[in-house]
């Protein structure tokens, strides 16, 4: 079985228990974030950028180990656009 493909989107939305849902290409959901219990709307927001970057964190890893871990520029490039994905920073 494999996962839903990327990539996938943030979209807000307003009900109390659920800020963000997490879209695939065609706008099907595939994830939604809760609140935190100590973190709140950032904490909520921070899971859901993390969730959303999954399958682009998960074909850099593929593709590294593809290539025996040798690593070339383009492969640190595309690493940390998928952090800043990750972290919000994108």
């Amino acid at each position: 079985m494999s996962h839903t493909p990327g990539p996938w989107i943030i979209n807000p939305r307003q009900v109390d228990s659920s800020p963000y849902q997490i879209l695939d290409k065609d706008d099907h959901e595939i994830a939604a974030t809760i609140y935190g219990p100590t973190g709140g709307i950032e904490e909520a927001k921070a899971n859901a950028r993390l969730i959303a970057a999954a399958p682009e964190l998960l074909a850099i890893l593929k593709r590294l180990r593809e290539q025996n871990y040798q690593i070339k520029t383009a492969d640190v490039e595309d690493v940390d656009r998928a952090l800043s994905h990750a972290e919000g920073r994108a």
